[in-house]
Formats: C-alpha cells, sequence, structure tokens
C-alpha cells in the first residue's frame, strides 16, 4: 500500500503541475485534461515499477534465505515440509508423481522406480532416527529407496548407519546439503501453495498506524494544497481523507518497545 500510495501522490502531483502549466499556456480545458490524464497514467506506471524493482540476490543472502528455509522445515506442517523439499529435488532429478501418505511422500523416479521421501522435523538426529524410518518402510513398501532429510542437527554416524542398510536403501539430505539444493534453486516454489485471502477490514486496519500517520498528513497537506491552487475538488476529498487516516494512526495506542 506504501509504494502504490506514493506512485499515486507523485503521479497526482505530477498531473496538477502539467495541467497548470498547459492552461497557462491557453490551450483548451479538454485538450489540457486528456494530456495531463496520460502524464498521469505514464507516470504511474513507471513509479509503479521503479518503487516495485527488487535487485537480485547475492549469493551471501541468497545463502542466508536458504538457511532459514530449511531451519524452517522442522516448524512446519509434515505435509508442507515434504512437498517442499520435494519441489527442490524436482528442479534438480526426474521426480513425479508425488502423493503424501502416512508421514511420508511417494514419488516415482526415472524409468518408475518407486521411492519414498522422509522429512525427520528433528532438532537433532541420531542413527536411532534413520533406523527407525528405514523398518517403516522396510517390510511394508515396495519402495526402492528411502530418501531422509534431515533439516536439523545430525550426528555423523547416521551416513555410515544409513550405509549399511538395504531393501529399501537409504539416501540420506543432511542440513548443508539442504543448504546448497535451495540455495540453487531458491526462486522455486512448492506446488499447490494457495495464499489465504485477508478480510478487507484486516487488510484497511494494517495500513492505520502510528508510524504511516506521518506520512499521510504529508501527503494530506500537499493535496490540499493543491486545491487552494486549482479549486479541484478530488484534491480536497482526497486530502480529507488522507488527513482522516493521519489523525485515526496518531490516536492508536503506540506499540510496545520490548515483548516482555
Amino acid at each position: 500500500m506504501g509504494k502504490t500510495l506514493d506512485a499515486i501522490i507523485f503521479s497526482l502531483f505530477g498531473f496538477s503541475s502539467v495541467l497548470y502549466m498547459l492552461l497557462s499556456s491557453g490551450i483548451k480545458m479538454n485538450i489540457s485534461l486528456i494530456l495531463s490524464s496520460l502524464i498521469f497514467l505514464s507516470l504511474y506506471i513507471i513509479l509503479k515499477a521503479v518503487f516495485s524493482f527488487r535487485f537480485p540476490l547475492t549469493r551471501h543472502k541468497r545463502k542466508l534465505l536458504a538457511e532459514k528455509r530449511v531451519k524452517s522445515l522442522i516448524y512446519q506442517e509434515p505435509e508442507k515440509a515434504h512437498i517442499s523439499v520435494f519441489s527442490y529435488l524436482q528442479k534438480r532429478y526426474p521426480l513425479k508423481n508425488p502423493s503424501f501418505s502416512s508421514g511420508r511422500l511417494y514419488f516415482i523416479e526415472g524409468e518408475g522406480e518407486k521411492a519414498a521421501l522422509c522429512v525427520l522435523q528433528k532438532l537433532r538426529v541420531n542413527p536411532d532416527d534413520i533406523l527407525t524410518a528405514w523398518r517403516t518402510h522396510g517390510k511394508t513398501s515396495q519402495i526402492k529407496s528411502l530418501v531422509v532429510a534431515v533439516p536439523g542437527k545430525s550426528e555423523t554416524e547416521i551416513k555410515a548407519a544409513a550405509y549399511r542398510l538395504t531393501n529399501p536403501s537409504v539416501v540420506i539430505l543432511d542440513k548443508p546439503m539442504l543448504r546448497k539444493l535451495f540455495a540453487k534453486y531458491e526462486k522455486s516454489e512448492a506446488p499447490d501453495e494457495r495464499i489465504r485471502r485477508i478480510p478487507a477490514f484486516t487488510a484497511l486496519r494494517s495500513y492505520v498506524t502510528r508510524r504511516r500517520s506521518f506520512r499521510y498528513l504529508l501527503y494530506a497537506l500537499v493535496l490540499i494544497a493543491n486545491y487552494i491552487f486549482f479549486g479541484k475538488k478530488l484534491y480536497l476529498i482526497s486530502g480529507l481523507f488522507l488527513l482522516t487516516l493521519s489523525l485515526f494512526g496518531m490516536y492508536l495506542p503506540k506499540e510496545p518497545e520490548s515483548l516482555i
């Protein structure tokens, strides 16, 4: 909302300035309004693009963001965590037909070999956790391999323990491997992830804060000044609306500086 409001305010200022210059030059009102409207639309599109521009992530930032995503896997819902890891693996390997069931995500690799993904959502993983995950599938599932993702800390013996297990074989994706995978394909998103809609009143309420009230006040003064100079009621209505938001935001309780 802040970037959109900034673009609208600056575009309105350009609109009013161009309109004033055209009318001062003796150009008819209809032509002046059309030209000023084109200037407003062009400025809004340009400013919106400028304010929304994001520099590409540096290598260091991609690593930091990947580390945060890997840590978040421990606290996510099991299905969401499995789908998130699978979405990154799917960018690297020929995997297809994912299906989540009984705390595991089953998929097909390559020419039809069935496998399963297990994300151990624990702060620390030891060889016994790997053995427990393997026993769950060794007798009941017809899978060829079990991929175990470990987003938390792990003991060095887990890879040695996984190497000795067969039918199904176990592949370990420890924390460094997950970080490297997530950093390489950082722009990938988990499939079928829906964005939750926010009620309109809740969204509007989030825009009225003490911090933003001073910005609204500045915009309101600019619009009211334009109304005084040009006599357009639209400036007055917009200015009074922003002034109301500003006054309302100033009387909101101040956010606490500390949590406790």
